[in-house]
């Protein structure tokens, strides 16, 4: 499951214990916690704080909201060792599941290939 972020849109920090574990989300900034987790937490209630004249304080407002988007790299890339590959055609912007299958996509752009060594190169699967 990929993460989300969780932001505290409120000026003041936001403190609260969630799963037995302190959650600090210091003003405008964020934490990144997985899908189910924050809605969970942004769910969870929170007692009201009242001021000395009884009205309610600012400080416990939980405005929180959670930006949905990944915060890891959706693109389809393998991790070889400490190398990174890419599986993007450079071509065209494909994105291959695999090696072998981005050899195979690359193939139909040999026409396409200035340096004849290259494009024969390409052309024999090598």
């Amino acid at each position: 499951m990929s993460n989300v972020r969780v932001y505290n849109d409120n000026k003041f920090e936001h403190r609260e214990k969630f799963r037995g574990v302190q959650i600090f989300i210091p003003p405008g900034e964020y934490v990144e916690m997985n899908k189910e987790d924050a809605v969970l937490f942004k769910s969870q209630f929170t007692p009201i704080i009242r001021g000395k004249n009884g009205v309610d304080d600012p400080r416990g407002f939980k405005m929180i909201r959670i930006d949905f988007e990944p915060t890891t790299n959706v693109s389809v890339r393998d991790v070889v060792g400490e190398q990174e590959l890419d599986l993007t055609c450079q071509a065209c912007g494909f994105i291959a599941k695999t090696e072998p299958g981005l050899k195979v996509h690359i193939r139909t752009h040999a026409t396409q290939m200035v340096d004849a060594t290259a494009r024969e190169a390409i052309e024999n699967g090598i």
